[in-house]
């Protein structure tokens, strides 16, 4: 297959609403589908087995490893997938090799990330992705892998908002406190990133999308494969701007290369202008030397009208030293980032995490099924979810302790008995280990009655359904998520199924409406 993505120019028509306006065609293919999909005659005969497993497997297993793959499949990707646009939204990011797509089950509209690849070595991004999943509310999710004999396709997040540089082109320079929310979620995900020993090192403006066009939206870095290049990924261009000096000397990323980029980009957010940028057009090697060189001076007019705490921070960011320049913990725990306002989001948390009280008992393959549907379905409500775990998570470890829990409550609710903490805790905390990871999270927490309706579940069930049989196995259920086969056989085996220990939609449908 040849490349799929055109960067031509658009006129005319606002590429916004011209993007919309396909992506409700799209809508209504997909629901043409679906009434198809509905008139197969799945079977529905039931039998009846009930295997005596110890009650201390459900234990041990119950809440463990709820990743859901990422599988790679061989062929088109447009078997499961319809086009939308073949050209990348209408800030034309040169960074990133997309086009937009929609499932065509579910309707979720989805971006294609194309890498190409010479069929010896896998791109670095899918060999790690195969082993490791990236997993942070500022990082598109990646839902699947196709292959074919020329290019890798990442089925990822899409998101409707602009670039940093297309918002600073249409909004022009942001409020301090935008700017603390921005830098706070740049911030978050580069100490995520840096635990997990990857540096970008080519940050800028266009590395970075908002999720959506709502009043907060996410933060997303766009620009990942960079993370997996241990050499400059892209062909030098902007983002030689936002090279630290020390990246400019020795060409190794690290930390303190992408705190520098961090700080660059915030003062060119606050401000509207870029310190190293003049009128005068500069070749690369020139900008390099001016940047090795040092003695850039922050002194646009418009940043003295921030706070003195705004300006300190930015210029610990942009130290000339790396060993002077400030980390990302002790920027997260500045003055400045700390003024950041999570009391509201903090109120909705708990307010949510009310409605865990009605939680029933729960299973690993009920709650596997559960986040694939939020990911298709739910998707705005998973970065909702999302924003209320970081809230709770105030050491950003990725997991929520009772401690953590404790003081968020009693911060919000002086004098409280706390017996509603310890309750609504033992309940979430699936696996028993003290902790409260992600997953454990959303599962307890989503609407399940607006989840689980008959038309998601039918459509979820033919998702699974690789063979087309009508019926799901425990091998279908196993090529979803990572869970341990005798787990998954545990809680298959507790539910009717056919002589060939498969199930029908039928049964399907009331092991998922037993959580209501």
């Amino acid at each position: 297959m040849g490349c799929l993505f055109s960067k031509q120019d658009k006129k005319g028509t606002s590429f916004k609403d011209s993007l919309k306006k396909k992506i409700s065609q799209s809508k209504k293919q997909a629901a043409e589908i679906r009434v198809k999909t509905q008139e197969n005659n799945l079977n529905t005969s039931k039998y009846s087995f009930n295997l005596q497993v110890s009650k201390s497997l459900e234990r041990e297993q119950l809440g463990s490893n709820l990743d859901l793959k990422i599988n790679e499949q061989d062929g088109s990707v447009f078997k499961n997938y319809t086009l939308i646009d073949s050209r990348f939204k209408g800030c034309q990011n040169s960074l990133i090799n997309y086009c937009i797509v929609s499932h065509n089950l579910t309707q979720s509209v989805r971006y294609i990330r194309q890498l190409n690849w010479d069929c010896l070595t896998k791109p670095a991004i899918v060999e790690y992705l195969q082993k490791k999943k990236l997993e942070h509310i500022n990082l598109p999710e990646i839902y699947e892998i196709y292959s074919d004999p020329k290019n890798y396709y990442l089925i990822e997040d899409y998101c409707s908002g602009n670039t940093l540089s297309a918002y600073l082109r249409e909004n022009g320079s942001v409020s301090e406190q935008k700017g603390i929310q921005i830098m706070y979620q740049m911030l978050t995900l580069f100490e995520y990133l840096h635990s997990q020993h990857l540096y970008h090192g080519e940050l800028q403006l266009e590395s970075f999308m908002f999720s959506d066009e709502s009043q907060n939206p996410v933060l997303k870095l766009v620009d990942i494969e960079p993370l997996f290049s241990k050499t400059v990924y892209h062909k030098e261009g902007e983002q030689v701007y936002y090279y630290s000096p020390e990246f400019c000397k020795t060409r190794q990323k690290q930390k303190q290369c992408d705190i520098w980029a961090i700080g660059m980009i915030g003062y060119q957010l606050l401000t509207n202008y870029h310190p190293q940028k003049s009128g005068t057009q500069l070749t690369i090697q020139q900008i390099t030397k001016n940047i090795i060189r040092g003695g850039m001076r922050l002194d646009c007019i418009d940043f003295e009208r921030f706070s003195d705490n705004c300006k300190s921070f930015i210029r610990k960011l942009l130290t000339y030293e790396s060993k002077q320049r400030i980390s990302i913990q002790q920027a997260l725990e500045s003055t400045w980032i700390k003024q950041i306002n999570n009391s509201q989001k903090t109120v909705e948390a708990f307010q949510q995490m009310r409605n865990v009280k009605k939680l029933k008992n729960i299973n690993n393959v009920q709650a596997c099924i559960l986040l694939l549907m939020v990911n298709h379905f739910n998707s705005q409500q998973k970065l909702f979810f999302a924003s209320i775990f970081n809230t709770f998570d105030t050491n950003r470890d990725q997991k929520i302790s009772f401690d953590e829990l404790q003081e968020a409550y009693r911060s919000l609710y002086p004098g409280q008995n706390y017996e509603e903490i310890i309750e609504l805790f033992k309940k979430v905390d699936f696996d028993k280990n003290g902790f409260l990871d992600f997953h454990e999270f959303i599962i307890a927490a989503v609407d399940k009655a607006s989840l689980l309706t008959n038309q998601h579940l039918l459509v979820t069930f033919k998702m699974i359904d690789k063979n087309h049989s009508g019926k799901i196995s425990i091998d279908e259920i196993l090529n979803i998520c990572s869970l341990d086969y005798n787990c998954v056989k545990f809680n298959f085996d507790k539910t009717s199924k056919d002589q060939n220990n498969n199930m029908t939609f039928t049964q399907f449908k009331e092991l998922m409406l037993s959580l209501l």
